[in-house]
Formats: C-alpha cells, structure tokens, sequence
C-alpha cells in the first residue's frame, strides 16, 4: 500500500516481465484499488508472516434477498453456459413448462437476467 515493492519469487518476476505478463513492478495492488474506487465494496488486503492475501469481491454479483434465493438453480446454469431456454430450467428443475416460463417472467422483472430473441429462439442470459 506504500507503493514498495518485494517480489516474493524474484525469478518468476523477473520472467513474467520479460514476457510482458506484467508491464511493470508494485503495480498491482494500486490498480487493484483504482478499480474498485466508487463501488460499495472493496477488495480486502491481508498480509500476515509469510503469506499474502487479496480477497476481490465480485461487483457484478448482485445481493439475493432470502425470497429470490429460490433463482439460485436457475443462475447456477449460467455457470456452465452463457445462455439458457426455458427447457434448460425446466430440466434442471424438475418442474413443468407453465412454472418455468413463471419463474423466468419473474427473473425478468426483478432485472436477474435479460431475455434474447422471442418465441421458439427465446433464450435468457444472467445480468
């Protein structure tokens, strides 16, 4: 956080900047901050003997209420694909067409996610 610099591994510094993976030493933490700088969350620095921690919260991970938790499977699916149909929630849920399309209505309309295309091509995508 005083802008000083100590490589834990000076070789694999060193070799990460000469293969531009880093584009310069001490560089990292102040724009770790830069970027969480205006948001309500902040990244979390802990150095403690011998260890180094950063714990990055997600920003673009939104705050479910305990009623919305019941969308967890249904934003689970986004893990593995970046879009899904109504079949997908109905597979993975167990449930019926008309509970699917209500469940998605519902996502909609608290902004979880966003709907692409209409009819037979309707597919949804996590916000």
């Amino acid at each position: 956080m005083m802008g000083v610099s100590q490589p834990r591994n000076v070789k694999l510094a060193s070799l990460f900047y000469r293969m531009k993976l880093i584009e310069a030493y001490g560089t990292g933490i102040s724009k770790i901050i830069s970027c969480y700088k205006g948001l309500p969350m902040h990244p979390e620095f802990e150095n403690v003997e011998g260890a180094f921690r950063v714990i990055l919260p997600n920003i673009h991970a939104q705050e479910l209420s305990v009623e919305d938790e019941k969308y967890l499977p249904i934003l689970r699916l986004f893990e593995k694909q970046k879009e899904i149909t109504r079949s997908n929630v109905e597979e993975a849920l167990g449930i019926g067409t008309t509970h699917a399309i209500n469940m998605l209505k519902e996502m909609l309309n608290k902004d979880l996610i966003s709907k692409v295309g209409n009819g037979r091509l309707t597919r949804y995508m996590a916000k």
